[in-house]
This record gives structure tokens, C-alpha cells and sequence, in this order.
């Protein structure tokens, strides 16, 4: 009988997350299309760049997560944190840290690159951040 309820608020929480549709009134005046015009290809400018045009701001933040990556691993080594009773603790935090901070820096990069008009992709950025920063952990 226990199943009966589960069952039931799993269809009807699919059945919520499925047919959302969200009411966004019409306005059809002239100059609200125009702004939505101006959002929409200021959304859209940096997403058709290639790799090869988003490769600078890609090296950069592989620099930067070089530069956590290898911290937090002298951190470790310097504090002696495997040594230590609770080494499970300060490894998770030193991620912790290290995320954070890496995170930090590239999204400070992507608005520099924003404004520089330098072509980048902030997913590009990201990703190459964290392989850099694992690599170079793991070098360490």
C-alpha cells in the first residue's frame, strides 16, 4: 500500500516538471522588440566562435587552474595534511578552496574577455581549468 502514494507523487512531480510552461505576457510595441532583438544578439555574439578563436582565453584559464592545481598541492605537502588524524577534513577543504578560488578566476577572466571583446567560451574555460588543475595536482 506504501508504493500506491510514492508511485503517485512520482507521476504527478514528472507530470509538474514536464508540462511547465511559463505565461510571459505579449507586448507587441516596436521598441520592446528591438531591446529583445539587442539582448538576444548580445546573448548569441561569442556563441558561434570556434575553438580555434576561443584558444587565448582557453590557454589562460588553463594557466590559472595550472596555478590552483599546484597550490593546493604544496599546501597539502608544506602543512603535511596526510600526516595529520584529521587528513580526510583538511583534503576536502583544500578542494573546497581550490574550487572556489579557481572558479573565482575564470569567471573574473570571462567578464574581462566580455568587455575586452575577446572571443571565449566560458564552458571551454571551465573545463580546461579543471583538467589543468587536476594534471597538475596529480604532477605535484
Amino acid at each position: 500500500m506504501k508504493k500506491v502514494p510514492c508511485t503517485l507523487i512520482t507521476m504527478l512531480l514528472f507530470l509538474t516538471i514536464t508540462t511547465r510552461a511559463e505565461w510571459v505576457p505579449q507586448d507587441n510595441s516596436r521598441e520592446n522588440s528591438e531591446k529583445q532583438e539587442i539582448k538576444e544578439s548580445k546573448k548569441t555574439k561569442h556563441k558561434h566562435d570556434s575553438f580555434i578563436q576561443c584558444m587565448p582565453s582557453t590557454v589562460v584559464s588553463s594557466v590559472a587552474g595550472v596555478f590552483t592545481g599546484t597550490l593546493n598541492r604544496y599546501l597539502e605537502k608544506e602543512c603535511q595534511i596526510d600526516k595529520s588524524k584529521e587528513f580526510i577534513i583538511w583534503l576536502m577543504l583544500g578542494w573546497w578552496l581550490e574550487h572556489k578560488a579557481r572558479h573565482s578566476i575564470i569567471g573574473r577572466l570571462a567578464e574581462d574577455f566580455a568587455e575586452s571583446d575577446v572571443p571565449f567560451r566560458k564552458n571551454f574555460m571551465y573545463f580546461s581549468a579543471w583538467i589543468s588543475s587536476w594534471l597538475a595536482y596529480l604532477h605535484g
